[in-house]
């Protein structure tokens, strides 16, 4: 099954809707733990179109499934939201922002922090890694070019359109510098980023939003792109006209919210394996609705991501 007729530039087979998670789905990280896979789900307490009276958004949280069995395997923290994961030796090393004290309003991220466990059961106390600077830090994403750690990280830096990627180096996964002048994206919207590296490119795809009107009407929508650079200075993009993702707008999100249909395909996660990349992302409407959803490229992450500039 082709999933995207709409702007679609690769071929993604074998579209699926993510089944389990009722309203509470956000962002998902796959990945692989000694040979089995798993993934990092990041769970709203609420969904942001139906929050209570007294919302309290440190419910929020990030939990581990068990891919093959579909089963949880365990709640690590609360409190602290857009969770991503990284393994090495064994071990998996899993970054998330703080949510910040109750005292402040919903969502006012200061700090990037690390945890890590070797069973994905016990993990250690919460070390912070990345510290905000006249902004709020919000999704991430780390990769490795077999030397050294790349992390990109959402930022609200007013000097910028809401929102920027930045970028931090490590040397273990700890420690991070950030880059000087390693931002991409200062004159338009970018949500989401996804940091990969495939010889000789270190590759992103992020959020866009495309300020014209959807099929159904809708003011503007959201697919995701891509973007490659070598030293996170200099930047090329693809045509306009190769999306990576784009929505779907014959879909109706819910049958709870009838007449409401797709208008965003974002916050992309990819895995390889087995010869075809997966992709893991949100469809919705960015208004509080959304649904998980994956589909499949057959061939290797480094094709699919090539064939953007070709």
């Amino acid at each position: 099954m082709i999933r995207h007729p709409l702007k679609a530039f690769p071929k993604w087979e074998n579209h699926q809707y993510m089944k389990g998670f009722g309203g509470d789905a956000g962002e998902i990280t796959p990945f692989v733990f000694k040979g089995r896979r798993y993934r990092v789900e990041n769970i709203m307490y609420h969904s942001i179109a139906d929050k209570p009276v007294g919302y309290n958004f440190q419910e929020d949280h990030f939990r581990i499934r068990d891919e093959e069995t579909g089963r949880p395997v365990s709640h690590p923290l609360v409190g602290y939201y857009f969770a991503t994961a990284h393994v090495l030796n064994d071990k998996v090393y899993v970054f998330a922002s703080d949510l910040g004290p109750r005292t402040k309003p919903v969502w006012r991220c200061q700090r990037i922090i690390v945890i890590t466990s070797t069973d994905l059961i016990s993990w250690t106390a919460p070390q912070t890694v990345l510290e905000a600077d006249h902004e709020n830090l919000f999704n991430n994403s780390v990769t490795t070019d077999g030397k050294r750690f790349y992390m990109v990280y959402e930022s609200d830096d007013s000097r910028y359109p809401i929102f920027t990627a930045k970028f931090a180096v490590s040397d273990d996964l700890f420690h991070w510098q950030k880059i000087e002048g390693g931002i991409y994206a200062k004159d338009k919207y970018l949500g989401g980023p996804a940091l990969a590296y495939c010889e000789p490119w270190f590759y992103l795809t992020y959020v866009n939003c495309i300020h014209e009107p959807s099929p159904n009407g809708d003011p503007e929508y959201y697919d995701t792109r891509i973007a490659r650079t070598k030293d996170f200075i200099r930047w090329e993009d693809p045509p306009a006209d190769r999306p990576v993702l784009s929505p779907d707008f014959t879909h109706e999100i819910s049958p709870d919210h009838p007449g409401i249909y797709e208008r965003n395909a974002s916050d992309a996660e990819f895995i390889e394996a087995d010869g075809k990349v997966k992709v893991y992302y949100n469809g919705g409407n960015q208004l509080g609705l959304m649904d998980n959803q994956t589909a499949e490229y057959p061939g290797t992450l480094k094709m699919l991501f090539e064939s953007f500039f070709q």
